[in-house]
């Protein structure tokens, strides 16, 4: 009969033995078992799953909330809800809502600049509800409302941010876009506005 191991039946059950000691340690003792010659069990690799979004085409249910949203979002810079919902109302403005399953997160809407030229469209509003800005929502809304665009022939996007809005200024620069200049006093509450502008 074959020896098994170094020192055969014994030595199996010694190894084992050890074995099960080992996987029983706290981690605290894995320099001990590094120090023995024994390798450390690897640590568990751990990945932030992120939640999946879909966006589409805002539908009349949507009002309400791209309403309460703008009062959250823009009370500050005067009743631009308001003009929000007329631009909404139009027939040459793209509304996108963002969605995680059933619950809406934020919107972006888009629609021919009063520049005159066909080929310039403004991003009239972008929101996200405040628990789920810096997720990836405004990022993705803009990505898609930029392919929009594209498709509707849009040769350039342009916008307008309040000058004091280092959040949304910050995003619209990681997106592309430029800053052209300040526009004193565009809110009706009085603040500056950025005009920022992308080449599609």
């Amino acid at each position: 009969m074959a020896r098994r191991g170094r020192f055969g039946k014994y030595g199996d059950f010694k190894r084992k033995s050890l074995l099960r000691t080992q996987r029983s340690l706290p981690l605290r003792d894995a320099k001990v078992r590094m120090a023995k010659g024994h390798r450390p069990l690897p640590k568990a690799q751990y990945r932030a799953i992120s939640p999946k979004f879909s966006i589409r085409e805002a539908s009349p249910s949507e009002i309400t909330f791209i309403r309460t949203l703008s009062l959250k979002a823009f009370q500050q810079y005067g009743p631009y809800e308001e003009s929000i919902l007329a631009w909404h109302a139009s027939s040459s403005t793209i509304t996108l809502v963002a969605f995680k399953g059933n619950e809406p997160l934020g919107f972006a809407m888009i629609g021919h600049s009063l520049e005159g030229d066909s080929g310039v469209y403004e991003l009239l509003a972008i929101a996200v509800v405040e628990r789920w800005r810096r997720r990836s929502v405004g990022t993705l809304l803009m990505k898609l409302m930029e392919n929009k665009a594209k498709n509707i022939g849009a040769r350039k996007v342009i916008l307008h941010t309040a000058k004091d809005n280092l959040a949304a200024r910050q995003l619209f620069r990681k997106m592309g876009f430029r800053e052209i200049g300040v526009k004193p006093g565009f809110y009706p509450a009085g603040q500056d506005a950025v005009m920022f502008v992308k080449e599609l």
